[in-house]
């Protein structure tokens, strides 16, 4: 989309008023279907409201228009991700460069420009040192070789990225993760701020009308205990260790939101003999309906930075089991709104034939949960990067 309200010489907008300043962000999708495409739509929005003009440099943007919201494209492949990351590197950074906004923000490094403001969603060198878990969606050759690039190229672009001259602030979105980017990029560590990511508590709430019509989607009834499941990168996140806590928890059914390698874990539920309870129902832009049907919320994650996913079931009024990483560690108060879980099948079983045999536990964490993310509202959280660009207010030129 264009401009219709192209900035004059004195910083003023064609609507009369001053705008806040010009921000050009940088991401590779911006939308509602994934934790990361999220926080940036979130981000944008936010600052609409706060006057900010906004320049978003995406493969793929899918918020609404608005007069102070251009739509720079970045025309290139989304997959593979190896392929898909050097285009818009290349390309991306041209757009950046073109744009040139008072502010400059990305989502990771994925471009090669000097910015201001970097949110950070993942630390690849401690993953790629410490966790270690391997990360392709399927089987194969190709898909190794894949994901061996990305790692080369995602690491080699934080190198870069990361470091006095070419970031002014990171903005790990966890304490946890904060201490990763302080040990693998000691040189920004006074440059490093935390700001959690947030959660629409108007759009993801308990809703017992969009309870009762989901299930009946998937074929369940009212009185069937439902565990979430949301997210991709299923070997990452524990789907393997979610489908085999199957086995110890008979009366439960286990939904899986979220793109993978489904032949695979449905094969891994035959193994185990509980594919009669799982169901999966793909990638979805509607989690907010699919949480409000669950009874709980599994995500026992070899890795995370601060899982959105959790942050929504938990608005959801869902129950959270979620192993001790990243963001889980600051919103699970293990016995209160939930469990602190291993990657262990048989744990996680235990802990929700728990939750099946009392309803008063199952509804008091529920409570919980939900008060728990009071403190992540998204105003709170636009509000929190609004006064970090006036730290940087001095690089304006009016």
């Amino acid at each position: 989309m264009d401009s219709n309200q192209a900035r004059g010489r004195d910083g003023r907008t064609k609507g009369g008023g001053r705008s806040a300043g010009r921000v050009t962000v940088a991401a590779h999708e911006i939308g509602y279907d994934g934790g990361q495409e999220r926080v940036t739509a979130e981000l944008i929005c936010g600052l609409l409201k706060r006057g900010y003009e906004v320049s978003a440099v995406a493969l793929r943007c899918d918020l609404a228009p608005h007069a102070r919201l251009r739509f720079r494209r970045v025309h290139g492949p989304r997959r593979p991700a190896s392929i898909a990351s050097v285009v818009f590197y290349v390309v991306g950074s041209l757009r950046v460069w073109l744009d040139r906004g008072d502010f400059r923000h990305s989502s990771g490094a994925v471009v090669a420009n000097a910015i201001d403001v970097t949110t950070v969603h993942f630390c690849n060198g401690y993953y790629q040192d410490v966790v270690g878990v391997k990360r392709h969606s399927r089987p194969g050759l190709a898909y190794r070789i894949n994901e061996a690039l990305y790692n080369l190229l995602a690491r080699g672009g934080e190198r870069w990225s990361y470091r006095p001259g070419r970031t002014k602030r990171l903005v790990p979105v966890s304490s946890g993760l904060a201490r990763e980017l302080e040990q693998f990029f000691p040189s920004m560590r006074s440059a490093i701020r935390v700001i959690p990511n947030g959660v629409d508590g108007e759009c993801f709430h308990p809703d017992p009308e969009t309870r009762a019509a989901v299930r009946t989607e998937i074929g369940l009834g009212s009185e069937d205990l439902i565990a979430v499941f949301l997210g991709g990168d299923w070997e990452r996140k524990g789907l393997r260790h979610s489908i085999g806590a199957m086995a110890t928890a008979p009366d439960w059914y286990l939904m899986v939101v979220g793109e993978g390698d489904m032949d695979a874990f449905r094969a891994i539920a035959v193994q185990m003999n509980v594919d009669a309870r799982i169901r999966f129902v793909g990638k979805r832009t509607d989690s907010w309906r699919l949480l409000a049907a669950g009874d709980a919320f599994v995500l026992p994650s070899s890795y995370e930075a601060f899982p959105l996913s959790a942050l929504e079931a938990a608005a959801s009024g869902l129950p959270l089991l979620g192993t001790r990483v990243n963001g889980l560690e600051e919103l699970i108060v293990d016995g209160e709104n939930g469990f602190f879980v291993e990657t262990d099948p048989g744990m996680i079983g235990r802990r929700l034939a728990q939750l099946a045999a009392d309803p008063d536990l199952r509804r008091r964490m529920a409570f919980n949960a939900r008060v728990s993310t009071r403190r992540y509202s998204w105003p709170a959280i636009v509000d929190s990067y609004a006064s970090l660009l006036r730290e940087l207010e001095p690089r304006l030129t009016g």
